[in-house]
């Protein structure tokens, strides 16, 4: 499944997923160099995929065109009156609370995602932090005596994870253009294989936030709270509520296995973000912007493609697609053929569309709503023909009578 801002998290190497982002493994610093370059080392292994121009920034925080100018004596973007960086006053910034997992209640979640950083590279920031936080800056001098390209323990699951969903790797240069082992003869398999069904097993990567079917997904940053995900009513849409569960299909292309093209890597076109494509659901014609889709069907009055609905909208009533049984002579005359009359007249959706709701307030039927279809049953006593109802209904008697 592709979600907004879902992939699923693919590497070589990969040796189980549901991860956090990179962390320094056993609190080590990985790092390198004195003052700044440390700091900045620090970044780009754990915070540049997300705090990056490429990346939206996330958090409007750009930490790679100018990472110093960013955050030293700057306020945050998310946590009004915090500095980010408040030289020699570690405690007092932000960037240290949140990678030291100190933050306020009001401050957001650790950086990175999960528990922040390792007791090495924690230490680093507060030390330069405390000492100025000056631009200073003495490169790393590699001692690691190794010849592979990953860092040492690239391969934990807790560390090549955000890397691959996010792309920020060339992977397919050493691996092969379909991830099959390439001029290194390491494939994803190479590890998962042990894993039975793991490449279509959407949970194994993904995982399952509200319900255990993946959907609704972790975001690529491996946000796993669902109130906090890029799209919350997801959950709703894939449960059984005001309609029968909807498949990924509705909403995305929906990959056959893990390394399907376009899903990951091999033909992605969108790196680290979720394509939506509303050409295998209800909602064919149906387009998706800014948090906005719309030309819906679903959402909509019933009558064609003029659905609208933006994330954030809250939860849905008769009202919030077409009129429902309290809204008003105005909003009903918008609908279909005699509703506006009937229910001027007293008449409730149940006495029509019986099967779908009881009360005329909520659904009991889900599979006969946002089906694209009427679904009228009418009461005993009256027949339909095409568009014309014979018989007595409400004490009056129908012959012929159109409905349009």
């Amino acid at each position: 499944m592709t979600g907004p801002s879902v992939h699923v998290a693919l590497f070589v190497l990969l040796c189980g997923c549901d991860d956090r982002l990179f962390n320094a493994p056993h609190g080590d610093d990985t790092s390198g160099g004195e003052g700044f370059c440390a700091v900045r080392g620090i970044f780009e292994a754990q915070c540049d995929s997300c705090h990056s121009p490429a990346a939206g920034p996330l958090g409007d925080l750009d930490l790679v065109t100018d990472p110093h100018a960013a955050i030293v004596d700057r306020p945050s973007a998310t946590v009004p009156g915090a500095i980010l960086v408040a030289p020699g006053d570690p405690d007092g910034s932000l960037l240290y609370r949140k990678t030291a997992a100190t933050q306020g209640a009001d401050e957001g979640s650790p950086m990175p995602m999960g528990s922040g950083l390792g007791s090495g590279d924690l230490a680093t920031v507060r030390t330069w932090i405390t000492e100025g936080a000056t631009e200073a800056c003495n490169e790393p001098v590699d001692t690691s005596g190794s010849d592979g390209y990953h860092p040492d323990g690239w391969s934990a699951p807790a560390v090549h994870g955000l890397a691959a969903k996010t792309q920020s790797q060339p992977c397919t240069t050493c691996h092969g253009q379909d991830l099959g082992g390439g001029s290194v003869g390491v494939s994803c398999d190479t590890c998962h294989i042990p894993t039975p069904g793991w490449r279509t097993t959407c949970t194994y990567c993904h995982g399952g936030v509200d319900t255990t079917t993946g959907a609704p997904p972790e975001d690529i940053d491996d946000m796993a709270t669902a109130s906090e995900t890029s799209f919350p009513p997801h959950t709703a849409h894939v449960t059984a509520d005001l309609a029968l569960p909807y498949d990924c299909t509705a909403c995305h292309r929906k990959p056959t296995d893990a390394l399907t093209g376009g899903h990951v890597f091999l033909g992605d076109a969108t790196a680290g973000r979720a394509e939506v494509d509303f050409s295998g659901g209800r909602s064919s014609t149906g387009a998706y912007a800014d948090g906005t889709c719309s030309n819906l069907y679903c959402h909509g009055s019933g009558q064609g493609n003029d659905g609208r609905v933006t994330r954030g909208a809250g939860a849905m009533t008769c009202a919030s697609c077409h009129a429902g049984p309290t809204s008003g002579q105005a909003a009903w005359e918008g609908m279909s053929g005699e509703h506006a009359g009937h229910l001027e007249d007293g008449r409730t959706c149940a006495d029509c569309h019986g099967p779908t709701t009881a009360d005329s307030r909520t659904i009991t039927g889900p599979a006969l709503h946002v089906d694209g279809d009427a679904d009228v049953t009418l009461p005993a006593g009256i027949t339909r023909s095409g568009a014309t109802c014979n018989g007595t209904c409400h004490g009056e008697e129908h012959v012929g009578r159109d409905w349009d």
